[in-house]
């Protein structure tokens, strides 16, 4: 199956545009996003039931997982568990996976932007 970019469910949240490629579903058990960042996200949280996979595409930044900061450049991918906190700046494009499907429903927010919209 192929899904072109148009075809995407296309969105912003806390400054990273994203184009949603697949939706998790039962048969689904992933959701697959092109993510792109010019500065940084706006809110450290954690998510408590999905891995986050970045793979980074294009750019160069710096991840910040549970206080440690992770710099990072093309090819690189960062595995982030259930439970772990991230924040992220760059200017990057990355492709991102979630296992089981993001749930917003099970993040935590942290410090500034902590507030939920």
């Amino acid at each position: 199956m192929k899904i072109e970019r148009h075809n995407a469910e296309n969105f912003e949240v806390d400054g990273i545009e994203l184009h949603k490629y697949i939706e998790g579903t039962e048969s689904k058990p992933v959701d697959v996003l092109h993510v792109s960042v010019n500065e940084e996200h706006e809110r450290e949280f954690s998510n408590s039931e999905s891995h986050f996979i970045y793979y980074i595409i294009k750019g160069r930044g710096s991840f910040w997982v549970d206080g440690e900061q992770i710099k990072v450049e093309p090819s690189d991918l960062v595995h982030i568990k259930p439970g772990d906190r991230i924040y992220y700046r760059g200017d990057m494009e990355m492709l991102l996976v979630t296992t089981p499907p993001y749930d917003e429903a099970n993040d935590t927010y942290y410090g500034l932007g902590s507030e939920k919209y």
